[in-house]
């Protein structure tokens, strides 16, 4: 487990370079896949929500769109979202620690199998609740967005 501060936009620039670099300048947009997994990235998170956690996702969202990477999203605020099929390699999650049981519950574990889950979490707590430390075990990365929460971990 990898737990990373500041790296979201890094990520997607090093992963579209080494595209470039394999595929030289034919890159086109849904066409390559991973294994048995076209190449892009599915985001879960609360999108529709009108507050922090919810500009955060669709901040990200609209980096992936610039970058021209195939996405989709599930809201976790609507349920027909849930009704989308996973068919990328890439899960990054927009949810808090506190809410991944529920998450997990909600989305299955098919959903989280065989992929690559990213976890991106915002609280305003200075201790990680041990009760949250179970959190840890749904993803093979977590990403912070500042100082104070990545001294918390």
């Amino acid at each position: 487990m990898r737990i990373l501060y500041k790296y979201f936009k890094n990520f997607l620039r090093n992963l579209r370079r080494d595209l470039y670099s394999l595929l030289g300048k034919n890159f086109k947009r849904g066409t390559y896949k991973f294994g048995k997994y076209p190449f892009g990235i599915q985001i879960i998170g609360f999108t529709s929500l009108a507050k922090g956690v919810g500009e955060s996702v669709r901040s990200h969202i609209r980096v992936i769109d610039i970058l021209g990477f195939n996405n989709s999203v599930i809201d976790l605020k609507k349920k027909e979202s849930f009704k989308l099929k996973n068919s990328y390699k890439y899960n990054l999650f927009h949810i808090n620690a506190d809410l991944v049981p529920e998450m997990y519950f909600k989305l299955g574990k098919k959903f989280l199998g065989n992929k690559y889950n990213i976890g991106f979490w915002l609280w305003e707590l200075e201790k990680f609740p041990v009760k949250w430390e179970n959190s840890f075990n749904y993803f093979d990365e977590i990403w912070v967005c500042s100082d104070f929460i990545y001294s918390c971990l």
